[in-house]
């Protein structure tokens, strides 16, 4: 009785499994609603894509901007401290060690300015 059974299920199992490949795809409208709806997806987010790029480019120029404003006010300080210490009396070695920098960068921008001074 129970292999009667069994063989039963396998063969309805068999008939619906054929039948499962002739049978017509019952709502293809929603098939096509959802492929629309996931290439718009993807145009949308390739688009977003786009844009945080852009974004982090614009970010990315500012911050080097920031850094270049900061360095070029950070050398217009040091350059006053030098002339300043200058007009004061001491020597480039004092001024160089007050400025943590070289002799020669020391004496570069003293020589910068007096050509900025008689110009």
């Amino acid at each position: 009785m129970t292999t009667f059974i069994i063989v039963a299920l396998i063969v309805v199992a068999i008939i619906l499994l054929i039948m499962s490949f002739y049978k017509e795809d019952s709502h293809p409208e929603v098939d096509q609603k959802i492929e629309n709806f996931s290439i718009s997806l993807m145009k949308e987010m390739e688009q977003l894509d786009t844009k945080l790029k852009q974004l982090e480019k614009v970010v990315q120029e500012d911050k080097h901007k920031k850094v270049l404003n900061h360095v070029v006010q950070d050398t217009d300080a040091v350059k006053k401290q030098i002339e300043s210490l200058s007009a004061e009396g001491h020597d480039i070695e004092e001024i160089a060690k007050a400025v943590d920098m070289s002799l020669e960068e020391v004496e570069k921008v003293m020589v910068e300015e007096e050509k900025s001074e008689v110009v």
